[in-house]
């Protein structure tokens, strides 16, 4: 009799795995499968046959992206303390990891390429810890890397810096937030970098790294280099405020007064006014000004000047500060020692702040002893 071989296989696969959020299987996992054989020898059912089994363990994915999170430039003034760049990090892989965060300072404009000279000051990097998206709170966010990340989660970072005094007017500061992947296996402490193994032999008992992520933005990254970077800036709005004052002769008691096409000297009996103009060619208002000057001669102890009590001033459009105008308002204060202050305050068309191109105009009247 003709034996006949029918041979029919069936093939189960077992797999335990964990799925992450972003459906990538978690690095460590062990697969592990095996075939099944099922045959006749004629019409007579066979015993099953099962293959060796296949185990391998799913290696890891080092992918991450660093994305400015700020609309635009981050708007500062000249002495501003703790302003902040926000970043968003997140783990594109499949493990949990730690992050190590550094920062590079480029001048310029990161849109548009200009450059600019100044430098802000005290740089530092925080991590959001509370993550409610209030922004830097500097009581709380101390920590300076990124502890355990999970995939498919993100971090919120900062870069805080201040804000020298000497910052002007449309400076642009440009800061690249780069994130290098570590190990992510230990709470509480910074793993250790990890190692690239992208062109190394397959070996399915062993998490092996694979880094998979794109370059970034700005300086300090390339494709799967196991980092990512975005950039962001701070730009600079100040009053750029001048300060001038000098002194005419309004009249003296031998040649009469200027307005009527004299010419008065400085000579005792003579009134002298004393102008002062303040601009403000900046992009930036000026609030709460004032100013003090003690208008004795101190350094003679000579009481030359007796001063009347009010001080004229008005504000007008960027010029010629013409104090021979004798139209304006009073405002401030001069003590008995000589000193005025000058207060804005609003009245009409003069108001407080110094608004971005506008000028006050003012002066204080004496009669020379």
């Amino acid at each position: 009799m003709k034996k006949i071989l029918l041979i029919l296989m069936i093939v189960s696969f077992g797999a335990m795995s964990a799925m992450a959020a972003n459906n990538y299987t978690r690095a460590d996992i062990s697969i592990s499968n095996y075939g099944t054989l099922s045959f006749k020898v004629g019409d007579e059912d066979q015993d099953d046959q099962n293959s060796s089994t296949d185990v391998f363990v799913v290696d890891r994915k080092v992918d991450l992206v660093v994305a400015h999170a700020d609309p635009s430039y981050v708007i500062v003034n000249p002495n501003n303390k703790d302003k902040f760049l926000t970043f968003t990090v997140r783990n594109d892989g499949n493990d949990i990891q730690d992050y190590n965060l550094t920062y590079i300072v480029k001048k310029g404009d990161p849109w548009t390429g200009s450059k600019t000279t100044k430098e802000l000051e005290n740089i530092r990097i925080f991590v959001d810890v509370n993550a409610d998206g209030g922004g830097y709170d500097a009581a709380h966010d101390t920590e300076t890397y990124i502890d355990q990340l999970a995939p498919d989660e993100n971090r919120t970072v900062f870069i805080v810096v201040d804000v020298p005094g000497s910052a002007e007017s449309a400076d642009i500061d440009q800061f690249t937030l780069v994130a290098e992947t570590r190990d992510g296996n230990t709470s509480g402490t910074q793993g250790d970098p990890l190692t690239k193994e992208n062109s190394q032999a397959d070996n399915p008992a062993t998490v092996q790294n694979v880094f998979a992520d794109a370059a970034g933005n700005g300086e300090g990254d390339s494709d799967k280099d196991g980092k990512h970077a975005d950039y962001d800036a701070f730009k600079v709005e100040a009053a750029v405020i001048t300060f001038a004052k000098w002194s005419i002769v309004i009249s003296d008691p031998v040649e009469g007064k200027k307005s009527e096409g004299k010419e008065p000297k400085r000579i005792p009996g003579a009134l002298i006014r004393y102008c002062f103009d303040i601009n403000n060619s900046g992009d930036k208002n000026a609030t709460n000004v004032s100013w003090t000057d003690d208008l004795n001669d101190t350094a003679t102890k000579h009481n030359a000047l007796d001063y009347n009590d009010s001080i004229t001033w008005h504000q007008t459009t960027q010029g010629t500060c013409d104090c021979t105008n004798d139209s304006g308002y009073s405002g401030g204060s001069i003590d008995s020692n000589g000193v005025v202050t000058m207060v804005m305050e609003d009245k009409d068309t003069l108001t407080s702040p110094i608004e971005v191109n506008q000028q006050a105009c003012g002066w204080i009247e004496a009669t020379i002893r």
